[in-house]
């Protein structure tokens, strides 16, 4: 008898498998006003921006976007502050 396989049919991810990420992140080390903030997914996408505060000042942000593609996959795009 010959060695056996076992397949397994996954379903394929989607931003809904990220419905957990909405809500405001804070930083644990960060100042006040520093941390994440991401909607819930709608149109296969979840929408975030970020910000970092030192000394009272924001010095960083980022706007952030996980979209699923066309082809079924799972996209993290961000564009940080300055470019």
């Amino acid at each position: 008898m010959g060695p056996s396989s076992v397949t397994s049919a996954q379903e394929p991810a989607s931003v809904e498998d990220l419905a957990w990420l909405a809500g405001c992140w804070a930083s644990v080390d960060g100042q006040a006003g520093s941390g994440e903030q991401w909607t819930v997914p709608a149109g296969k996408t979840l929408l975030g921006v970020s910000r970092t505060v030192k000394n009272s000042k924001t010095v960083a942000y980022e706007f952030l976007r996980i979209r699923e593609t066309e082809a079924g996959e799972i996209e993290y795009i961000a564009k940080p502050s300055g470019q």
